[in-house]
């Protein structure tokens, strides 16, 4: 008799012990599956990085992968900002570049009319001329004036302050400390040149120049814009 229980004993520590064992395989099994189905679905399409990244096994990973993915997109939207803020700085440098070009070209065209091209075009003998600036202005009295040679207009012009750079050492020896002002013939009939009287102020500009042919000294020469201001 205790031979038999001892084998009953057996047989029912062998059966509990295989009921456990499948109970825990069936719940092993049932806990697994989602996942693994989220993951076997995965990696059989062609989804894109931010998408994998959405792939969890544990509440854990999936907290992680959220968070992972809000960093993503903030990091895209700082770089569409970025490439915004790029784009204004462009427009902003492009429009001050045209707004600084437009001013250069009123300056030289509009207030000081500068001559574009061979500023010394239509002067008698220009090799004697050597060229200080293509394009100047003086203000000052006209101090006397005179017919030259070669039919130019000739003024002897006493600069105001501001303007006695334009003179050199010939011109305090040879000219009175005046600037000599020519005219040529080509212009004197223009709507931009007035004939100005002995004693008018008046404002020119034209090309700053070296008499070298005859005594040194500076000249604006060839004026192609006097103005009488009185």
């Amino acid at each position: 008799m205790p031979r038999k229980l001892v084998s009953i004993s057996f047989i029912v520590i062998i059966a509990t012990a295989l009921l456990l064992t499948t109970i825990t395989a069936v719940s092993l099994w049932a806990t697994t599956q989602p996942a693994l189905a989220k993951l076997s679905s995965s990696t059989g399409n062609d989804q894109n990085p931010e998408d994998k990244v959405l792939v969890a096994t544990t509440p854990i990973d999936e907290i992680s992968s959220r968070l992972t993915l809000v960093g993503l997109e903030e990091e895209e939207d700082y770089d569409n900002n970025d490439a915004a803020a790029d784009d204004i700085d462009d427009s902003l440098d492009e429009a001050s570049v045209t707004k600084y070009k437009d001013e250069v070209d009123q300056v030289d065209e509009g207030e000081q009319q500068c001559r574009k091209g061979d500023v010394l075009e239509g002067v008698y003998d220009p090799e004697r001329l050597k060229v200080l600036s293509s394009c100047e202005e003086a203000i000052g009295i006209v101090e006397d004036y005179d017919r030259a040679h070669d039919d130019d207009i000739k003024l002897f012009l006493d600069v105001e302050e501001g303007y006695k750079r334009l003179l050199n050492d010939e011109n305090y020896e040879k000219t009175n400390g005046e600037l000599v002002v020519e005219i040529i013939p080509d212009d004197q009939g223009s709507s931009s040149v007035q004939i100005p009287d002995e004693g008018d102020r008046v404002r020119v500009v034209g090309a700053w120049v070296t008499d070298e042919g005859a005594g040194g000294w500076n000249e604006i020469h060839p004026a192609w814009k006097v103005e009488v201001l009185r």
